[in-house]
């Protein structure tokens, strides 16, 4: 049983260009003998440098055909030029096609064939037609770049071997499985079958014009290319059977077996100027082979691999020193060193006459098509999608290299034009890579520049889209996005890009449509979803949001975005320790992406992770990037918070005012300055709040920086409520606003105001873990201890990591005494997030309950808080000694005894404490060797001893004694109220009874 896969595009056998004379007309039945040598450029792909364009067995139909010629057809190695998967860039095809064209004479017969993608795209009115060499790109932008044949130029190749007077025979099938479009295999078809292009040349067709080409991976090979060769051979002989193969033999065998095993989808065409014409002259032997593979008996490309192990084949011409000195070079491309001096060896060899016009020609192409080979793969990587694209200087780069291949190409060769789109985007784009927003007007004009040459090129339009965005310009992005989706309806990044558009405006209903429409046209482009889930993160449903970067980053993580976002996600819940985890993930993958070092090094400034250096990050980003926003921005916060010299202030400022010439956008490094200004006492710094919100317009963020810094560095309240209402107007869902408003009317005692607020914000952005924590801290603040628990337990219920909440809800509970509750919840909150939420948070708060319910006489229930505090924090000194004392006075002295043992602080004032209450335990255990050891030993300690320890110790070995000390004892140390304080029930009566 036949396994079929449908290929859409088929640009079969010349593409079905119109036929020189009609099925069956009149004309000479002798095939004109080949008095030259045969030739062939043979090309097959089936790996992509897009992976999602592999096809097959495109290369292996290749192959086949290229053992037919040498082994049937006695085509000489050195006169096949066979490009196989990654050989068969578009230059390469192009050289392949000038070197047959330099090399072909007068009665010699070319073989071109092709199996690989290929593609119709519209232009106006017209059809263009396209080969898609290995380094195509998978966005359809065949217009301005490199990696595609054009049929036109293709055409123009072909007249030009045709008019040397050789014969052509082109057999192109190209199977195209990954472009489905409305018209299909029909309107590529039509459109390629319309005009007299490739005239003098014999033409296959794999198929109708209405119909699609099809391939069997049992059989290894399209129904086509198996049983064109296979006829070629000799199957197809089965009239008269006097082997002399005809046209029509040919054709009506070829049509029979692949309609036949196609059920009639796949009808073959044979296209010449009479179809009783003698094709060839068959060899009895071959036929015999033809016939037994025809029926199974043995493998066809097997035994034509066979036939050429047994064929003589001659050895290949000698390349000369230079040639051979060249090719070493070549073979050492990735070495700066080896690249100049191939470079410089061309040069020599093209100034001096040693070389062939031949030779010179391969070593150009040579060095053009390596020049551009990382340019392509930069561009076809950028077409993509927002990638890990390479940082700017490597753009740069890139376009010198193509400014380079140009200088070897003369400026009518196909590739040239593209080249020059080429070199300008990438420039350009450098600039846009880097963030230099000094040369955006440059970046700019080279990008219409590159329009002037290639007005049809997608991506450029696209590129300027994205320039326009990062200057604020929106509808101006907006109209080349959607330029770019005119030109390419079905390519889905400037569908994402425009999406992006109306996000950056605050027009979150328009650009989820937009990305919704991306993803009708590609249901797993991540970048969409991805920005659907951030969307979602800005509307306050964060657990969302999470899960949905989580699950892409399963498929893609190689998206160094998607572990930042997380990174910021679990930050701005308080877990740190999963926060750090992402961040790390990322710098291991990504150790030179100038945005995860930048983000890293803030993450560490913003929560004072001391024990990992900042700076490092901040340097090598710089490195990288120079001149980098956001990491000037984040290294003069640095000076200015941590290293305040006045030197170190200087700095900053400098490095503050270098970051807004860079990024003139940028809120972060107003806002600093503007810290800076008012810690030097300059009041002009509200001033440069004020430039932040002039130059950000569409965004809320710096006008919530002035609110911020009117009221907490001005006292400005009336009027940081005022800014934060217009925010919040502006964009419902931005929290900090919420938070801040809050915060106001609480601390003007007016907590109706606040619940109202928060209580709004829900009902309008819905029920989230973000506003929940902030009612329940705003029902906190109010007293109200009931339902501040209740919206924490929500909170939680909603997004079980949520850390402050956790947080939140254990302090609660602890202040409720509902400590066994609370244990789980303290714990996470020390797990997730001990910068924050050290166990002395806890164990402070219990220590305080405790001593709370001490006053009550609530003996047990501060032995319980004491208890917890001990299990939360039991490394520190203070609730160690505070459990074991509380055990001291409930008698359990054993236990106590436990704890103190484990003490392992040995500074002065603690050693005391410790060495008082194992004392008091060596007394109630009536010890007096450890009890006048230990008292000793405190006399070494302090010269101020307590007498009643002194009286206690004594009553051991001597209770007359004792009695008697205790008369001349102040009465102020034995009152009853001090005593109580100190000493627990059993020893105050050891006291008393003396």
């Amino acid at each position: 049983m036949h396994r079929q896969f449908l290929i859409p595009f088929i640009f079969c056998c010349a593409l079905g260009f119109s036929q020189v004379g009609e099925r069956g007309g009149r004309g000479s039945d002798v095939r004109e003998e080949v008095t030259g040598e045969k030739r062939a450029l043979i090309i097959g792909i089936s790996e992509y440098q897009n992976e999602d364009l592999n096809l097959k067995v495109a290369d292996d139909d290749a192959q086949l055909f290229k053992n037919y010629l040498t082994n049937i057809e006695k085509v000489s190695d050195q006169n096949i030029i066979y490009l196989e998967n990654e050989q068969a860039s578009a230059q390469a095809i192009y050289q392949g096609i000038d070197e047959l064209i330099k090399v072909t004479q007068e009665g010699d017969e070319v073989y071109i064939y092709f199996a690989g993608h290929g593609d119709v795209v519209n232009r106006e009115n017209e059809k263009v037609g396209f080969l898609l060499a290995h380094d195509v790109n998978g966005g359809r932008n065949y217009r301005g770049t490199d990696g595609v044949v054009a049929l036109s130029a293709l055409n123009e190749f072909v007249n030009q071997l045709t008019t040397t007077g050789a014969n052509v025979v082109m057999a192109l099938d190209a199977c195209h499985s990954g472009f489905i479009y409305e018209e299909g295999a029909k309107t590529n078809m039509n459109t390629l079958s319309d005009g007299d292009n490739f005239v003098k040349t014999t033409k296959f067709l794999s198929c109708a014009p209405s119909q699609t080409s099809q391939e069997d991976i049992q059989l290894g090979h399209g129904y086509f290319t198996f049983y064109w060769v296979l006829g070629m051979m000799g199957a197809a002989d089965i009239g008269a059977q006097d082997n002399q193969l005809k046209y029509s033999e040919l054709d009506d065998f070829v049509y029979q077996e692949v309609a036949s095993l196609t059920n009639n989808q796949q009808e073959p065409l044979v296209i010449t100027s009479n179809r009783r014409r003698l094709f060839k002259n068959l060899i009895p032997e071959n036929k015999e082979i033809a016939m037994l593979a025809h029926g199974k008996s043995i493998n066809l490309k097997d035994t034509l691999q066979f036939l050429r192990s047994s064929t003589v084949v001659k050895a290949p011409k000698q390349l000369s020193n230079i040639e051979k000195q060249f090719k070493q070079l070549i073979d050492q491309w990735g070495q700066k060193a080896s690249r100049e001096k191939a470079l410089e060896l061309y040069q020599d060899a093209n100034s001096s006459n040693e070389l062939s016009g031949a030779q010179l020609s391969r070593m150009r192409f040579t060095l053009s098509r390596k020049l551009t080979n990382q340019s392509n793969r930069i561009i076809n990587n950028y077409i993509s999608g927002p990638k890990e694209l390479p940082a700017g200087a490597e753009f740069y780069e890139e376009s010198l290299n193509v400014r380079k291949a140009m200088e070897l190409l003369d400026v009518d060769h196909p590739s040239y034009k593209a080249l020059q789109v080429n070199a300008l985007f990438l420039e350009a784009y450098s600039y846009i890579r880097n963030d230099d927003y000094q040369k955006f007007p440059l970046a700019e004009k080279l990008l219409k520049q590159a329009i002037d040459l290639e007005e049809r090129a997608a991506y450029i339009w696209n590129a300027l889209g994205i320039l326009s965005n990062e200057n604020h310009q929106f509808k101006d992005a907006a109209t080349y996005y959607n330029k770019a989706i005119e030109l390419i309806p079905t390519w889905v990044y400037p569908i994402n890009n425009l999406g992006s558009n109306y996000f950056e405006l605050l027009d979150y209903q328009k650009a989820i449509e937009i990305y919704e429409r991306a993803l009708e046209i590609d249901p797993n482009y991540n970048t969409s979803l991805q920005n659907l889930a951030a969307i979602a993160e800005n509307q306050g449903y964060i657990s969302k949001a999470e899960e949905t970067y989580k699950e892409l980053l399963k498929t893609d993580p190689d998206n160094s975005t998607l572990f930042t976002n997380i990174a910021l996600i679990e930050k701005g819940k308080g877990n740190l320790k999963a926060a750090q985890s992402y961040y790390l993930q990322a710098l291991e993958r990504f150790p030179n992406n100038v945005d995860v070092l930048f983000k890293y090094a803030d993450f560490l400034l913003e929560n004072n992770i001391s024990y990992v250096d900042p700076v490092k990050f901040l340097d090598k980003a710089l490195e990288l990037q120079p001149g980098y926003f956001k990491a000037l921005t984040t290294y003069a916060d640095f000076l200015r918070r941590n290293q305040s010299t006045p030197e170190n202030l200087a700095r900053a400022d400098s490095l503050y005012n270098q970051a807004i010439l860079n990024n003139p956008f940028y809120p972060s490094a107003y806002s600093g300055l503007g810290y800076l200004q008012h810690q030097q006492d300059n009041p002009e710094a509200v001033k440069v709040f004020e430039k932040a919100v002039a130059a950000n317009k569409q965004s809320v963020v710096p006008l919530y920086n002035l609110a911020w810094f009117k009221r907490h560095k001005l006292n400005n309240i009336d009027t940081a409520i005022t800014i934060h209402k217009k925010i919040i107007t502006r964009n419902p869902y931005y929290l900090p606003s919420y938070q801040e408003l809050t915060s106001i009317y609480q601390s003007r005692d007016n907590d109706e105001a606040a619940i109202d607020l928060v209580k709004n914000f829900i009902s309008n952005a819905g029920e989230n873990p973000e506003n929940l924590l902030l009612l329940g801290n705003v029902y906190f603040q109010q007293g109200n201890k009931e339902k501040a628990l209740e919206q924490y337990r929500r909170c939680l219920q909603l997004d079980p990591t949520h850390t402050y909440a956790a947080a939140s809800l254990a302090l609660s509970l602890i202040d409720e005494g509902n400590f066994e509750e609370a244990l789980p919840f303290a714990k996470q909150a020390i797990e997730d997030n001990p910068i924050k939420y050290g166990p002395e948070t806890f164990s402070s708060s219990l220590s305080r309950k405790a001593r709370s319910y001490k006053r009550d006489d609530k003996n047990n229930l501060a032995l319980s808080a004491y208890r917890l505090a001990y299990e939360l924090d039991g490394t520190n000194t203070k609730p160690a000694f505070d459990f074991a004392q509380q055990l001291y006075f409930e008698n359990d002295l054993k236990e106590a005894a436990s704890v103190i043992e484990k003490a392992n602080d040995d500074t002065k004032s603690w050693k005391e404490k410790w060495l008082i209450l194992k004392l008091k335990i060596a007394v109630l255990e009536k010890d007096a060797a450890v009890a006048e050891k230990l008292l000793k030993e405190y006399k070494t300690l302090s010269s101020r001893v307590d007498p009643v320890l002194k009286l206690l110790v004594l009553q051991l070995k001597n209770r007359n004694k004792a009695k008697e000390f205790k008369n001349n004892i102040n009465a102020a140390y034995l009152s009853t109220s001090r005593l109580m304080r100190s000493y627990n029930e059993a020893t105050i009566k050891i006291i008393s009874d003396l």
